[in-house]
């Protein structure tokens, strides 16, 4: 996580980051341990995704975060990616019944191109 985050900031200090990476409109952060330079940080995964355009990708810092995402239709060409080692980031909703990542969508709407990459769902 650590090498990572540096390299995150060397390229924001080079400038790399400007305006997102080449294939993404916005890079968001959320969690304690998201890099200082991050203008872009949330509290929360769902704050991250309602502020996500088509495009964007987030970063989530390691720890197990108490919520019940939903991604909305029409948000396409997003990634999430859990940063940290195999099993450092997981959403794990303690509410009864509740569903840890949703999808919204229909089979004539459907969101496309969504990636999860290194996020447990519980």
């Amino acid at each position: 996580m650590d090498n990572m985050f540096a390299l995150l900031k060397q390229g924001a200090a080079n400038g790399v980051l400007v305006g997102g990476y080449p294939f993404a409109r916005n890079v968001w952060y959320v969690g304690e341990n998201t890099p200082t330079f991050a203008s872009d940080r949330t509290g929360t995964i769902q704050e991250m995704v309602n502020l996500m355009i088509s495009g964007d990708i987030g970063f989530i810092g390691p720890g197990s975060y108490d919520e019940a995402v939903v991604l909305p239709v029409g948000l396409d060409n997003v990634a999430l990616f859990g940063m940290g080692n195999r099993g450092e980031v997981a959403i794990v909703p303690t509410a009864a019944n509740a569903i840890p990542l949703t999808i919204e969508g229909s089979a004539a709407n459907r969101s496309q191109n969504i990636r999860l990459v290194n996020v447990g769902l519980e």
